[in-house]
């Protein structure tokens, strides 16, 4: 029992920056007005599962299942909701990442400079923000950060049990975002390069590879689900050979565009860019990588880099970090080449990977503020934590999303019209995020599955003709149609100009800009 309280009294702290953690993100997602694009798909997922519609689990954009969608169905009895239950999910397991970041620092550092980076953690603000989302990172975030804990425990303890434990946890995190799949060649390039006894550790690490991958083969025939959908085999070939056959094409086709402008300005920017296109990926991977840790922030990770090369010596644990870190960077690197899109969430596994360079960079900062200052250990502790606070809460306590309040309105508003008795189909002028969230909220409380994505595009169909505009959208049987001006072609009939009362009649109309303009139409029961 003294033991206990002593042990709760050393880590107090540790447990007020964890509970501070949780309620930034409860805030988060209070203040989250609408759910994200990518969220309705996952839903939709969930409730496949949840109703055993096998057969709808991959025909609604997502062409794999993730653990996410099986939590959130696990989670649906619970909170009677499959959107809380989402958040739910996202909340908790993004919360709980900060105790496994917590332990894994306890590894190198005191008990003071692991607060300080778990509250680093705690209020980055690509962290908060997703740990709000509809997203399969937290979950993700949660495994991968207890696989690298139960890993750097195998170095340390050298039992077999903390191996096993990592890879299983490595391959959950995989199962929820296929770019933790870092883990794997992490492991096994500190295992057969760094480690001495490598004979021993090779017929064991075979047999651990060998009983994971029966498992997985077990979890496929239980759930009678296809190997490919879940672990995404054919995937990860493909961000193998992709990604140059993106590059390729990308190169022939700015070689074909400056041959329009020849011995002209842009021809000779042209020729140039072709050339230097792996520079551009490059900067734009290292310019979102400053916004990705937040620039605050960014500094104790730059001043750990340059001190880690110092500790590497003593400790040959860091190129465990060095390369999973690395490798995350690189596959990043990739999907920026073979998409040309990122997202700061992408570089969550890279952040988490880089978390002792975050530890070094903290004792760096203390002795320094000690040194210059004359200030006590104690004063340097605090400075840096108020340091934390001040930017981390300034950046998170906000609202998000706002200004898209309005597509939940609509679909609520169709939802309370309906009742929700049967499923609503509303329809857009072609595919559109804004249609798939009104589609979802409308439905929301319906028992049953129902896709938001719009599987039809009627600028295809009806020929830029009223009459054979309004008769695809009843043939698609669409009770609502939401005009969008960013989607309607100019040179196309003016569908509010056109549209008849005997088909359609406006409800709620919103106009933010001339481009973001939105009307609602209700089917008229004469049409």
């Amino acid at each position: 029992m003294n033991r206990l309280k002593a042990s709760f009294y050393n880590h107090r702290l540790v447990f007020l920056i964890i509970a501070l953690g949780i309620v930034i993100r409860l805030f988060a997602c209070q203040y989250t007005y609408i759910i994200n694009s990518d969220g309705v798909l996952y839903v939709h997922q969930a409730r496949a599962l949840y109703y055993q519609d096998l057969e709808n689990i991959y025909k609604c954009g997502v062409e794999y299942l993730s653990i996410y969608p099986q939590l959130i169905a696990l989670f649906f009895p619970i909170t009677g909701d499959f959107l809380t239950a989402a958040i739910t999910v996202s909340c908790l397991f993004g919360s709980l990442t900060l105790i496994p970041i917590f332990f894994l620092m306890r590894r190198f550092f005191s008990i003071q400079t692991s607060g300080i980076v778990t509250l680093i953690y705690a209020m980055l603000p690509v962290f908060v923000a997703r740990s709000a989302d509809v997203l399969r990172g937290p979950v993700c975030w949660f495994f991968l950060a207890w696989g690298m804990l139960a890993f750097i425990q195998y170095i340390d303890y050298k039992k077999w049990g903390y191996l096993f434990l990592s890879l299983i946890c490595f391959i959950f995190s995989t199962w929820a975002r296929i770019e933790a799949v870092v883990g794997f060649p992490a492991v096994f390039f500190y295992l057969f390069i760094l480690s001495k006894n490598k004979k021993n550790i090779l017929i064991k690490g075979v047999m651990i590879t060998g009983f994971i991958i029966l498992i997985a083969l077990c979890l496929e025939w239980v759930w009678d689900l296809q190997l490919n959908n879940v672990y995404r085999i054919e995937e990860i070939t493909q961000k193998v050979i992709e990604p140059y056959q993106k590059y390729e094409n990308l190169r022939k086709i700015l070689k074909e565009q400056s041959h329009k402008d020849r011995f002209g300005f842009f021809d000779n920017f042209l020729i140039n860019a072709r050339h230097q296109i792996h520079f551009v990926a490059f900067g734009a991977l290292i310019s979102n990588a400053f916004e990705a840790f937040f620039y605050p922030f960014f500094l104790f990770f730059i001043v750990g880099f340059v001190k880690i090369r110092k500790k590497i010596k003593d400790d040959p644990r860091l190129w465990f970090f060095i390369f999973m870190s690395l490798t995350g960077m690189y596959i990043i690197f990739i999907h920026i080449i073979q998409h040309w899109m990122i997202e700061y969430r992408y570089f969550a596994l890279v952040i988490i990977s880089t978390c002792v360079f975050a530890g070094f960079g903290v004792e760096s900062c203390k002795s320094y503020l000690s040194k210059k200052f004359q200030m006590r250990p104690e004063i340097a502790i605090a400075c840096i934590c108020i340091f934390i606070l001040l930017f981390g809460l300034g950046k998170n306590l906000k609202s998000r999303e706002k200004d898209k309040y309005i597509y939940r309105q609509m679909g609520e508003n169709i939802a309370q019209i309906e009742k929700n008795n049967l499923p609503v189909n509303v329809a857009s002028f072609m595919n559109s995020t804004v249609c798939e969230k009104v589609h979802f909220y409308a439905n929301r409380s319906f028992t049953g599955v129902v896709c938001p994505r719009q599987r039809i595009n009627f600028k295809a169909l009806s020929q830029n003709n009223y009459q054979s505009f309004i008769e695809q959208l009843k043939n698609y049987n669409a009770q609502y149609f939401l005009w969008e001006k960013r989607l309607w072609p100019d040179n196309w009939f003016d569908f509010r100009q056109c549209v008849q009362k005997k088909d359609f009649f406006p409800i709620m109309r919103y106009k933010k800009s001339d481009k973001d303009y939105l009307i609602l139409y209700k089917r008229s029961s004469r049409g």
